[in-house]
């Protein structure tokens, strides 16, 4: 509030955002380039253009030989091996073709397991993964709703380590099918590099064949309101998150 003579003028002052900046570990904005505009994560792109999103630039991936890596970094890596922390991934994304099952982004070595966690659709439907070991314990969920082709999407899995519980949003929808395997205890930290619209071992292709828009990595377990409040803001208001 302010008084100037005899008017007194009242300010709306923005109120904090419902996802704080302090959540956000990486936020690739992929406006012309596939830099980090929270951290220092930045990726290095393959074969990528920047043509037109929703938001304006987006990273577009060929189908064959686009690529955005990210340097292994600790604050990537949500598990040791004994236990786990909160995460949540957002992404603004477009599919072109789904017929290869394409790899949004995983961390695994290039050559062989251990693996971490792995984002793609399988048949048509998003499904996140957390690996213990080597892969033969798993918290893996799926959103049992069909993505639909060249249509904007938000793609968001959250995950709560007290309970393990995974989940997977498209858009607001949650329709979750667990397809766990063994016992699971806890990711473990196998240094490889985050990859991002290819499979990150060097015996699978599995490239992304569309647009993305943004990409974000949080350090906590986003609440529906917070999943709600990220689907609005991108593709009703057009507007990068932060």
């Amino acid at each position: 509030m302010a008084v100037f003579g005899n008017v007194m003028m009242v300010f709306n002052r923005n109120t904090d955002p419902l996802i704080p900046l302090d959540n956000f570990i990486s936020y690739w904005k992929f406006n012309g380039n596939a830099l980090d505009s929270v951290g220092s994560n930045n990726g290095t792109p393959t074969s990528i253009t920047y043509p037109t999103g929703l938001i304006g630039q987006a990273a577009d991936f060929n189908g064959t030989t686009s690529k955005v890596v990210v340097p292994d970094a600790a604050n990537l890596s949500f598990g040791n091996g004994t236990s786990d922390v909160d995460f949540s991934t957002i992404t603004l994304i477009k599919f072109d073709d789904l017929s290869n099952n394409p790899r949004i982004f995983n961390k695994v070595k290039a050559d062989a397991p251990p693996f971490e966690y792995i984002a793609l659709p399988i048949n048509g439907k998003f499904i996140f993964v957390n690996y213990d070991t080597f892969g033969n314990n798993q918290i893996k969920t799926e959103n049992d709703v069909v993505i639909p082709l060249s249509t904007w999407m938000v793609i968001t899995q959250t995950y709560e380590a007290s309970t393990k519980t995974l989940k997977t949003y498209q858009n607001t929808a949650i329709n979750n099918v667990n397809l766990n395997t063994g016992v699971y205890t806890s990711m473990i930290n196998t240094t490889a590099p985050l990859v991002i619209g290819e499979d990150g071992r060097s015996a699978f292709a599995n490239n992304l064949d569309g647009q993305i828009n943004a990409l974000s990595f949080l350090n906590v377990k986003l609440s529906e309101e917070q999943v709600a409040y990220a689907v609005n803001k991108y593709l009703t208001a057009n507007e990068h998150l932060i």
